[in-house]
């Protein structure tokens, strides 16, 4: 068995004259079609090229490509994905804005599909809720919350799922173009960020803090300290305290994971609707997707960068929004790490204990 040049990883078949995996292929197309120009993640050219890693050094994979004699021709179908892939947003030198603004900015688009998406997962959990008079209500100043349960949860997960995506297709209509199997790809990639992102700043804004009390979808709430009301008395059987346990230490991941960074960023609504686009466009690598998809996601991030310098600039009057940005770009980062701890864990779950055994949807979604 060969091995690729670049990674290391196992290969069958050569690709681009050299012995490489198709991921580097892949990669070396996407570079040499968008023309970009990379950074040294590290400053010495020494970085160690690691097969799926998401934040593997671009220059030194390209340069380890040309060294070892990696060649891609464009041929005449490149043309279309060629124009769909931007220049690197941190590349380009920003234009000085004027005085005449687009009718509608990306983040407000997405903003404005954001809400109409929340007022009809309301009214369908409004509906769910007339179905189950058993339903406990949670005391808040304002808000008619209620204690949510596994089972409700799974059960309007079911009910909302194709809201959800509805979502990402009405604000990134982009995305619509691609084959149905692309666009599933997409689902896959962002749904789970999106529940982490969506319920972190529900919480936030209804609570003030990430704390005890969690927001699990528009009107539902679970204490985090207490998994056992969470989690029906007739789920897990003589092995109920071990899978207790084992949701109190995911709950304690998600809040280590998300909720410091939630803190340091202290997010505006225009910067969530930011992250609701990032969590789209940066791409699992697992995930086996076209390079037309990753043109596309990579067209989306471009103008969301450039719609967030317009916001700091123009709307917040920042001249240095650096650490703004970096807290934004941080918190994405720990969405996606948390996102792949609780899909480990929900997969423990379901071996051990066949908690989604009724859960279709999330079954296809993350199994």
């Amino acid at each position: 068995m060969k091995s690729c040049l670049i990674c290391t990883t196992s290969i069958s078949v050569p690709h681009y004259g050299i012995d490489a995996c198709r991921a580097c292929a892949e990669f070396f197309k996407r570079a040499k079609l968008s023309g970009k120009k990379f950074v040294c993640r590290q400053g010495d050219k020494k970085c160690a090229i690691v097969k799926d890693e998401r934040y593997t050094c671009r220059l030194c994979r390209y340069d380890r490509c040309v060294a070892n004699g990696m060649l891609y021709e464009k041929g005449p179908e490149d043309s279309v994905i060629e124009q769909l892939i931007p220049n690197d947003p941190n590349d380009e030198e920003m234009m000085p804005s004027t005085s005449q603004e687009p009718e509608e900015s990306i983040l407000q688009r997405i903003g404005r599909e954001f809400n109409a998406s929340v007022d009809r997962r309301h009214a369908q959990e409004i509906r769910h809720l007339q179905d189950r008079p058993h339903i406990k209500f949670a005391q808040h100043p304002t808000q008619k919350l209620y204690w949510a349960t596994f089972s409700s949860s799974l059960e309007l997960f079911e009910a909302t799922l194709s809201e959800m995506r509805s979502f990402y297709e009405q604000a990134f209509p982009e995305i619509t173009r691609l084959s149905v199997k692309e666009q599933d790809a997409l689902t896959r990639n962002c749904i789970p960020k999106f529940g982490i992102i969506d319920n972190a700043y529900r919480t936030r804004k209804m609570w003030g803090e990430i704390k005890d009390l969690v927001m699990c979808s528009v009107l539902g709430i679970v204490d985090f300290t207490r998994p056992d009301l969470w989690i029906g008395e007739e789920r897990g059987g003589n092995n109920r305290q071990s899978l207790i346990g084992c949701i109190q230490t995911q709950n304690k991941m998600q809040l280590d994971f998300i909720n410091p960074m939630m803190v340091r960023a202290h997010i505006t609504d225009k910067e969530f609707y930011a992250v609701l686009a990032l969590v789209l466009c940066d791409i699992e690598p697992s995930l086996d997707v076209s390079d037309e998809t990753v043109a596309v996601t990579d067209a989306i991030r471009a103008r969301v960068y450039k719609d967030l310098h317009r916001y700091y600039t123009e709307e917040m009057g920042l001249s240095d929004f650096s650490t703004r940005l970096g807290n934004l770009v941080s918190l994405n980062h720990a969405i996606q790490e948390c996102m792949s701890a609780s899909i480990i864990f929900m997969r423990l779950q379901e071996s051990l204990f066949d908690l989604y055994s009724s859960g279709e949807k999330i079954k296809e979604l993350i199994f």
